[in-house]
C-alpha cells in the first residue's frame, strides 16, 4: 500500500504543531520542527520505515506522557481518555496501546473510577442521574449495578430522603396549586428520580398545606367582609 502525504495544516495560526493527513485522512499532529526534520511534503510518498518510526519513536511515548498528564489533573475512564487522545489526533493504534498499558500498570481502573465517582455523588444525586453519567462515560451497566449495590445507594429511603432534600431547597411547601406540584415533579424527574419517589415524596411534602387549605380559604374569605364557601383542593 503507498502512503501519500495529501495535506498539512497547522492546528491553528500561531500552533506549533500540524496535522499530517496520510492518504485524505488525518493521520497524526507532529510539531512543525519535526515535519521540518522528516522533510515531509505534501504529494510525497511517505515509507512504511517512517511511519513505524514515527509512531514508535515519537507517538507513543509522547501519547503516554500526554495520557499521565490527563490522569494527574482528573481522575478518568477508559472511554473519557481514548477520547481525549483522539481529540489530540493520536492514531487509535497508538492510544489503544498506550491505554492497555496504563491498564496494566493501575493508572486506569474503572471499576477504581466508577467506585470514586458513585461514593463522591451519592449524597448529591440520584441514582438515574449517576446511573447515566457513568454510561456516558463508558462504564458497564453490570458495574454500576454492582458498585451500587456495594456502596449501599441502591436504597429506597436514601433515594426518598435525597430527594425531599432538593424539593425543600427549591420548592415551598404552602404552594399547593397545581401547576406549581406538577413542576416540582418535572424537576426532580430531570434529577433521575423514579416516578415512585417523585410521588411518594411529592405527597409528603406538600400534604401538610393539603390538610390546612381549609383554614387557609376561610380565613381570607373572612377577611374579604363575605365567607362564599369553604373547600379543599
Amino acid at each position: 500500500m503507498n502512503y501519500i502525504v495529501t495535506d498539512i495544516k497547522k492546528k491553528s495560526e500561531k500552533s506549533r504543531s500540524s496535522i499530517v493527513f496520510i492518504n485524505y485522512e488525518d493521520a497524526f499532529a507532529l510539531y512543525n520542527s519535526e515535519i521540518a526534520e522528516l522533510g515531509l511534503e505534501i504529494d510525497d510518498e511517505i515509507s512504511e520505515e517512517t511511519l513505524e518510526h514515527i509512531y514508535k519513536e515519537i507517538l507513543e511515548p509522547r501519547c503516554y506522557k500526554r495520557a499521565l498528564n490527563i490522569i494527574i489533573r482528573k481522575s478518568v475512564s477508559t472511554f473519557e481518555m481514548k477520547q481525549k487522545l483522539s481529540k489530540d489526533y493520536y492514531p487509535e493504534v497508538i492510544s489503544d496501546a498506550v491505554i492497555e498499558k496504563l491498564i496494566k500498570e493501575r493508572f486506569l481502573n474503572d471499576e477504581r473510577f466508577a467506585e470514586s465517582y458513585i461514593s463522591y455523588y451519592a449524597q448529591t444525586k440520584s441514582m438515574g442521574i449517576i446511573k447515566r453519567e457513568l454510561a456516558q462515560k463508558g462504564i458497564k451497566e453490570d458495574l454500576i449495578e454492582r458498585l451500587m449495590e456495594d456502596e449501599c445507594v441502591v436504597d429506597a429511603d436514601h433515594e426518598y430522603n435525597l430527594c425531599m432534600k432538593m424539593l425543600s431547597k427549591k420548592y415551598d411547601k404552602s404552594n399547593g396549586e397545581y401547576a406549581y406540584i406538577q413542576k416540582a415533579k418535572q424537576f426532580l424527574y430531570r434529577k433521575g428520580f423514579s416516578f415512585d419517589v417523585i410521588n411518594r415524596c411529592v405527597s409528603d411534602f406538600f400534604e401538610e398545606q393539603s390538610d390546612n387549605s381549609c383554614i387557609c380559604r376561610l380565613h381570607i374569605a373572612y377577611l374579604s367582609g363575605s365567607i362564599i364557601s369553604m373547600y379543599c383542593d
